[in-house]
């Protein structure tokens, strides 16, 4: 009998937890709890639209490619100062047990990023961490390299990158300035799933200040940091006409410095685009790997007759480029741009003599297989990560060990490039200079980027890409996501639309190279044409790369091909 009833308690217990774990519950615990203005009205907003509510508490926030990322809004699923303070609280606890003493905060332009740098900084000061805060925002490169100038112990970047405007986040980081490992994540989200919502103190800002527990970062670090990227490629970029635009974030003050340091006498922003704005105005969705975000910028262009046009993301992290090419404006995409810069960067090396014994490039398994063969001729080593800047930051790390290796720059197809081991996270401000000096020299010859480029590709061999992707929003989305991606590991065989399958490797499942397990699925296809298929760690989506190494017309026709496949299994 006793046996009997501890068995009924068991079951009791756990029908209990799982009626707690509904989204409707978990959504009355949190207007029970909830105690600021703009997250009441949040939720006020959400009564009587099932869909919706569902969306914002059906799951807890989680780490993805880079940080924490998510809508604002209210609720466990989406980024607001309860799921901001119970991150936060469990990297102090992570902090704490490594005998952390500092850590560097910095924030980009969108809603609320300064609001919670301040109550983070609050969190971790009380928590006994001295903390280093920007005191206006600042890109994500400064932020690496404010940890590393600092000696601090870790960092946070409050920044949703090149999402659209109704997302936020934050990335952590460790002593090297590199995003955390996924070690540092496991531990980190064992600490949050622990911590309840609504339980950890949001802190005083000013008293945190007066006590000295949080302190300004100086200006002094950002002249330091310019002056650190000016020394990786200290070249002249004059007589180039560029016209730029921050897309309302965190470049505007960084990036025309530095060109202007490099002799580029005319340098004009995009005037809607100039100052930081949180509603993206004329951008909703800041994403210099989109055309279409350059056209307010070409426009411009067009009237001031640039030969060049360059975008930021709102972090300063990444960068998009369009040049005048025969009356046009061009929009490069980020494979093409990784491509002209290995080379442009190894042959100035190569030519100023700064050239390192062993040199290293690193690149993303999704980045054209271009570089690869542009290292191969200028006897570079290049070495593949995992998807995810993080993990070329390691490799960074790793290097500056390594007395028989050099690291020179790192890449991935997404926009992101690092020139120089004087941070570890991609750098638009770094890569923005470069790209000036690279259309200086061109132009001194009367070619363009995309001449250029051309001429690569006779040299190198016609590596043609593509991405795609397919959205899978809110609760329903997420299900159906997974599904698709369960069904395609076993709907691959013999072919992709008539394109011969001559492997398959699952990384949920095997080894490819010396990576990690990962939702990703790799398709090799006759010829050295790929097909890579994983979730987005940053967005509801499922992202396709293609690639064909074909010439110019066979390749479009591998493309089209792989493109309808994808279309009937996603669409």
């Amino acid at each position: 009998k006793k046996k009997k009833k501890k068995k009924k308690k068991k079951k009791k217990k756990k029908k209990g937890k799982k009626q707690f774990m509904s989204y409707n519950d978990k959504f009355a615990f949190w207007k029970a709890n909830v105690y600021d203005e703009e997250i009441r009205n949040e939720l006020n907003k959400l009564e009587g639209d099932e869909v919706a509510k569902e969306n914002c508490f059906f799951k807890d926030l989680s780490f993805g490619t880079a940080g924490i990322r998510g809508k604002l809004g209210a609720g466990p699923n989406c980024v607001n100062i309860y799921t901001v303070a119970r991150a936060v609280k469990a990297y102090a606890v992570f902090l704490n047990r490594k005998k952390a003493q500092s850590v560097a905060i910095s924030f980009d332009s969108r809603h609320n990023s300064q609001r919670f740098a301040q109550i983070a900084s609050c969190i971790l000061a009380n928590s006994g961490i001295k903390v280093f805060l920007a005191h206006t925002m600042q890109p994500t490169p400064f932020l690496s390299f404010a940890i590393r100038t600092l000696r601090a112990d870790g960092g946070i970047m409050f920044t949703a990158s090149h999402n659209p405007k109704e997302y936020n986040g934050f990335k952590f980081y460790n002593n090297t300035g590199c995003q955390i490992n996924d070690s540092a994540v496991a531990e980190i989200s064992a600490e949050m799933s622990k911590i309840e919502y609504f339980s950890v103190p949001m802190g005083d800002l000013n008293g945190c200040l007066e006590e000295e527990k949080i302190e300004y970062m100086t200006d002094k670090i950002k002249r330091d940091y310019l002056d650190a990227v000016w020394e990786i490629s200290p070249l002249p970029a004059k007589d180039v006409k560029v016209m730029y635009s921050p897309l309302n974030g965190t470049g505007w003050h960084m990036v025309p410095r530095i060109l202007e340091r490099a002799g580029v006498k005319e340098v004009k922003t995009v005037t809607a685009q100039s100052f930081p704005n949180e509603k993206f105005t004329t951008c909703p969705s800041p994403d210099p790997q989109k055309p279409q975000t350059f056209e307010l910028a070409i426009e411009e262009a067009k009237r001031e007759k640039s030969d060049i046009v360059i975008l930021t993301d709102p972090d300063c992290d990444r960068m998009g480029l369009a040049v005048l090419h025969k009356g046009e404006y061009v929009v490069l995409d980020g494979n093409t741009v990784a491509a002209l810069m290995t080379e442009f960067v190894l042959y100035s090396m190569k030519q100023t003599k700064r050239m390192p014994q062993n040199p290293v490039v690193v690149k993303s398994v999704v980045t054209t297989p271009m570089i690869d063969k542009i290292a191969e001729v200028f006897d570079a080593e290049t070495i593949e990560t995992m998807i995810g800047f993080k993990n070329i930051g390691a490799k960074v790390t790793e290097l500056e060990f390594d007395r028989q290796r050099d690291f020179v720059m790192g890449m991935e197809e997404s926009c992101g490039y690092l020139v120089g081991d004087r941070v570890r996270e991609k750098d638009a401000v770094v890569a923005s200079l470069v790209a000036v000096q690279m259309c200086a020299a061109l132009k001194r010859k009367n070619l363009t980027l995309v001449d250029k480029f051309k001429n690569l590709k006779m040299k190198y061999g016609n590596f043609k890409n593509r991405q795609i992707s397919y959205e899978f929003a809110g609760a329903d989305g997420e299900k159906r996501k997974q599904e698709l991606l369960d069904y395609v590991r076993t709907a691959i065989k013999d072919d992709i639309n008539g394109i011969p399958v001559t492997s398959k490797t699952d990384l949920r499942v095997s080894k490819y190279k010396d990576f990690g397990r990962s939702d990703m699925l790799i398709v090799d296809m006759i010829h050295g044409n790929r097909l890579v298929i994983r979730p987005s760690g940053t967005e509801p989506l499922i992202k396709l790369y293609l690639f064909a190494n074909e010439s110019d017309k066979q390749g479009d026709i591998v493309l089209d091909a792989m493109a309808r496949w994808a279309d009937r299994i996603f669409n």
